[in-house]
């Protein structure tokens, strides 16, 4: 109904905008108070009528009530229109997938105008300006006034209204998009919208629907042709309203459709990406290549491609089409641009949370309620102490509370505490004025309290903080403000901290090795993340996550067989999750020495943990295949090796057990027992 003018793919005039709304407002000011438009009104004839119809029925523009379908006649409508909603499902979670940050929901209505379905993210209530529009709610104009659901529908055409074109007060800061679904005799059997606030107004909502719209019509009337179409299923007017740059492939990895982000940034230097394939375009480390071959999602992973000279990194979702017959037909990726720039106070560059919550792996009920309570957790400000042994993944949790909270558009900035020397761990976290201290820049330094202001900072190991930094820290906490070393300038940081830390802190406080004050400040919410001994189940879900994720950077398919498997679901894993990921890593490089990318238990036992931890299991009948008593060759061959090993860390060690016992990753008890068993003298 509108004209808007647009630059790239968003509306940025906002000063023109707000003069449009303004101008807007006061004509539907006038005409409530009983006025109307003069000739050269800026609303269209066709919304000025609706608005007469309203004020003749006495309608009150400023209610918000509407008609409500009972449970038992909603159940209804939703049965007598369940082929409809199953051939539109499918097709708008495709599109709602790519667009679900944006605040922006897709509605089904019936021909009645009764709303069936809602496709789109649930807003949380911290987002939440207006009551939810609930399935059964009508969009009659005899119950709602003016919007684009009963304009589609009276006019059998897509309708955009914005701001105060709407009757109803309810709707004024809404911008708003229908379009009809007609059945093959050309008669009204739905409508679908799509309803967002107006800023950011994107200008390709409303070709978005009517891509839906045309593929639910084709659908219906039987002309579609599912292998020749899905994969151009996100046509380019649905491209246009992903913001990031996306490409859809084939199944032969072909690009068939990209939009014009994707075209001057992901794809720049290519004049015509179409056609090529995605292989062609980025060679081994082609994006596309895991989702066509393991047919599977992938989720927030990172892909880096040189853009200018320069090297660009993207964090990209990527999702298999699957046509009706469960085939695999091609795959539609999105991009998110993660290169950290400078900005413009000149300040050095900050690190980003690239995991959410979906990048956990994890089934077992205590992991579930780990989880759990960092989703709750994220929606709060508050301080949070995670705790849990090494290789748990208490960064990874960190990194997911970031990109859920409030605090998600700032940035995302870690400190491993233990990994700074306490002389150097002040100036680190405060910064310096220049000049401060010898060496110290002319210009000075910030601090990475203040490369974190309007996000998080990580302080990973915080127990190894000295008492002195402990005082300092608390200062930080108590006046959310800090001093740069040298100056006497406060300057504030409105950030959230969140602390980890491998051992009880509180039994640090108890023995007066950190402060109990401090202590309180950072535990406001406490999250323990379980070792990976304790994940029931998990291990095989981890071991399945981290070879997908091998065989996607390493350009092949990674498999383990049943007897290796089964060896590291048993094993007790002291360094948890990173220690899987480096006995998985170690194993496929020593398998490839054999020209096999499969592992087996040959490569698991050159880990010194898993051999010794068959090898002191005393019951052979119970150990894997090649363990057992008949293989003598095999537990020869790895007792010589094991005890060689011993042998030569003495040596290197000068006879010092603890010292050999650290260097072989075991126990001084363990090799006591070893010493016993192979009469080894040292």
């Amino acid at each position: 109904m509108s004209t808007y003018s647009w630059q790239n793919f968003v509306l940025v005039e906002w000063q023109a905008l707000q003069e449009k709304i303004e101008s807007t407002k006061k004509e539907w000011e006038t005409f409530m108070q009983g006025g109307s438009s003069g000739d050269h009104s800026r609303i269209a004839p066709e919304i000025l009528s609706s608005w007469q119809r309203c004020r003749n029925r006495n309608m009150n523009p400023y209610d918000d009530s509407t008609d409500i379908l009972s449970d038992k006649e909603l159940k209804k409508r939703l049965n007598d229109n369940k082929i409809l909603i199953e051939i539109i499902k499918p097709i708008v979670h495709e599109i709602m997938d790519t667009i679900k940050d944006s605040g922006y929901k897709i509605d089904f209505y019936d021909k009645d105008l009764y709303l069936l379905v809602r496709f789109g993210k649930k807003t949380n209530e911290s987002e939440r300006r207006r009551k939810e529009l609930i399935p059964g709610e009508s969009h009659k104009e005899i119950y709602v006034g003016t919007n684009a659901t009963n304009m589609a529908a009276l006019l059998e055409k897509p309708v955009q209204l914005v701001a105060y074109e709407h009757f109803r007060t309810y709707y004024h800061d809404l911008t708003c998009v229908g379009v009809p679904i007609m059945d093959k005799n050309d008669r009204l059997i739905g409508v679908l919208s799509i309803t967002g606030y107006c800023w950011p107004l994107h200008k390709h909502t409303m070709g978005a629907l009517i891509s839906i719209k045309r593929l639910v019509e084709l659908k219906l009337s039987g002309l579609y042709q599912p292998e020749i179409e899905e994969p151009g299923l996100l046509s380019r007017e649905l491209l246009e309203t992903i913001e990031d740059p996306a490409v859809v492939v084939d199944n032969d990895s072909k690009i068939t459709a990209v939009n014009s982000i994707a075209s001057s940034t992901l794809l720049n230097g290519w004049a015509s990406a179409i056609g090529f394939t995605s292989g062609t375009v980025w060679g081994d480390s082609d994006p596309f290549w895991e989702v066509l071959k393991l047919k599977k999602h992938v989720r927030n992973k990172q892909f880096i491609t040189k853009q200018g000279g320069n090297n660009t990194i993207y964090a990209y979702n990527i999702n298999p089409i699957i046509g009706q017959n469960g085939k695999c037909l091609g795959a539609i990726g999105v991009f998110k641009d993660k290169q950290i720039k400078q900005d413009r106070t000149g300040n050095p560059p900050v690190s980003r949370a690239y995991y959410n919550f979906d990048s956990i792996v994890g089934d077992s009920p205590i992991m579930h309620r780990a989880i759990n309570l960092a989703k709750e957790t994220a929606s709060l400000d508050n301080n949070v102490l995670i705790l849990g042994e090494s290789g748990t993944g208490k960064e990874l949790f960190t990194q997911a509370i970031h990109n859920a909270s409030t605090f998600s558009a700032g940035p995302f900035v870690a400190v491993n505490c233990s990994a700074i020397p306490n002389a150097l761990l002040e100036s680190e976290l405060f910064g310096y004025e220049g000049g401060s201290f010898t060496g110290a820049k002319k210009e000075g330094a910030p601090g990475k309290f203040e490369m974190a202001k309007g996000g998080t900072i990580f302080l990973d190991e915080i127990n190894s903080m000295s008492m002195d930094m402990q005082t300092k820290l608390l200062r930080v906490l108590q006046n959310k403000s800090i001093v740069r070393i040298g100056g006497d300038k406060e300057i504030s940081v409105d950030i959230r901290i969140i602390a980890a830390a491998n051992i009880d802190l509180w039994e640090l406080v108890q023995k007066g090795e950190f402060r109990e004050d401090l202590y309180y400040r950072i535990n406001v919410i406490s999250i323990t993340i379980p070792p990976l001994r304790q994940r029931e189940g998990d291990i095989s879900l981890l071991i399945d996550n981290i070879l997908d994720r091998m065989s996607s950077r390493l350009g092949d398919i990674i498999t383990i067989d049943e007897e290796a498997s089964k060896a590291l679901c048993s094993y007790h894993w002291p360094g948890n999750v990173r220690e899987l990921e480096n006995v998985l890593e170690r194993s496929w490089v020593i398998a490839r020495t054999n020209n096999s990318n499969k592992i087996s238990l040959r490569e698991l036992v050159e880990y010194r943990g898993i051999r010794e931890a068959i090898l002191e299991r005393t019951d052979y009948e119970e150990k894997p295949i090649c363990m057992q008593k008949e293989d003598v060759s095999r537990k020869e061959t790895l007792e010589y090796q094991e005890c060689q090993s011993i042998i030569e860390a003495l040596a290197e060690n000068r006879g010092n057990v603890k010292a050999a016992a650290q260097q072989l990753g075991i126990s001084r008890n363990t090799i006591y027992r070893k010493l016993k068993k192979y009469d080894i003298q040292y």
